[in-house]
């Protein structure tokens, strides 16, 4: 019987992996997906991590904007394993449609910072103190953010990126509250019509802003949500401007001083831009997680390295203990001598073997002969 709950369970853990793993995410040189134009395409959003500390937060757990309808995506054992917390979000992406400079939502983001009154700052700027950055997924993609300083430094590519940053000069902790959703792709089959074309991502890069909205909310009583315009942005940027040619965010367009701090109510935006790039192919989309600057340096991750170290000898050491008790419990029975209150019916273990048969010395035997056995019934 015993056996038999022990197969059952096997059978069952199996069935439960063969399930997670192909009906879930893909893994690097996975199956690929295509797009039609103007098709949906899912943003989804990951646990946030620090490069000073090693423990992880939800990405919901901070205000950021969220769907009304909160759900966890399904995701395979490897990301189980790894401890990742995939969850949709409200960016609206189609295949091949830019956007330019669309409002996300408006978030209270707490208290202000105040050094003098040692007013404790909220969670965001706490994060943000705390060097968390965000991790986004696209299409498996894992987002790479394109960082560009406003003193003209050279652009370079890291893995997440940034909640916000500190200002040295002030003290003060901004949130980037704008980004550059910035997408590739290359056409599946060229010789096809247009009307039947077929994309494939090969590229997701972030480029993220902290912009000053200075905006008042349209979301009354009357809001009846048929507009995604939630907020009338008094002196918008050339990209935030409704009545000028449509053009994408670029750290030329903003001004010493036009960064948001992280408090109050905060709009939030962003831009989508899709180019193609028929040189990268789908295969080899990953070459390029290879070569960026990784914010996580290795000797951020030794506490974590340690942890898992003592809490796989901690449950190996328990495991350990529980078999040599139980195996002492078990020599101690089976060596003892059956008392009369023993009989067959209540005999466990190597004493019903001991009990079914007793060997009988052979008379005759041979070089090739079997060992004898009378079996009691």
């Amino acid at each position: 019987m015993i056996m038999i709950k022990h197969a059952t369970l096997l059978v069952s853990t199996y069935l439960i992996l063969r399930w997670q793993i192909s009906d879930a995410f893909d893994a690097p040189g996975g199956s690929s997906k295509s797009f039609a134009e103007d098709e949906s395409v899912e943003l989804y959003v990951d646990k946030m991590t620090s490069t000073m500390l090693p423990f992880p937060i939800e990405y919901y757990s901070l205000p950021f904007c969220r769907p009304p309808k909160f759900s966890i995506p399904r995701a395979d054992i490897g990301q189980f394993l790894a401890g990742e917390r995939i969850s949709r979000s409200i960016y609206k992406i189609h295949m091949n449609r830019d956007l330019y400079c669309e409002q996300l939502c408006i978030s209270d983001l707490g208290r202000r910072e105040n050094e003098y009154l040692k007013i404790p700052p909220s969670r965001v700027a706490q994060s943000i103190r705390k060097e968390y950055h965000h991790n986004w997924i696209v299409d498996t993609l894992p987002a790479a953010s394109k960082m560009q300083d406003q003193r003209s430094n050279p652009t370079k590519y890291y893995g997440g990126f940034p909640i916000g940053f500190v200002d040295p000069s002030d003290g003060l902790s901004y949130v980037h509250n704008h980004v550059n959703i910035e997408l590739q792709y290359h056409i599946v089959d060229a010789d096809v019509d247009s009307d039947n074309q077929k994309f494939r991502i090969v590229g997701f890069t972030i480029q993220p802003f902290s912009i000053n909205h200075d905006f008042e909310s349209i979301m009354d009583e009357n809001y009846d949500g048929s507009t995604d315009i939630i907020a009338q942005i008094k002196d918008p940027i050339i990209s935030c401007n409704p009545h000028l040619n449509k053009t994408h965010t670029e750290f030329n367009m903003l001004s010493q001083g036009t960064a948001q701090l992280s408090f109050g109510p905060v709009l939030f935006t962003y831009d989508v831009i899709w180019s193609n790039n028929e040189d990268s192919q789908w295969a080899s989309r990953w070459n390029v997680y290879l070569n960026i600057n990784d914010v996580h340096h290795i000797s951020d991750r030794w506490l974590s390295i340690s942890n898992a170290v003592v809490l796989a000898f901690i449950l190996s050491a328990a495991i350990a203990a529980l078999l040599v008790r139980i195996l002492h419990h078990d020599f101690a029975c089976y060596s003892s001598v059956p008392t009369e209150e023993e009989t067959p019916d209540n005999i466990t273990g190597w004493k019903v073997l001991y009990a079914m048969y007793s060997v009988r010395q052979v008379t005759h035997c041979s070089f090739l002969s079997a060992v004898d056995l009378e079996f009691k019934f």
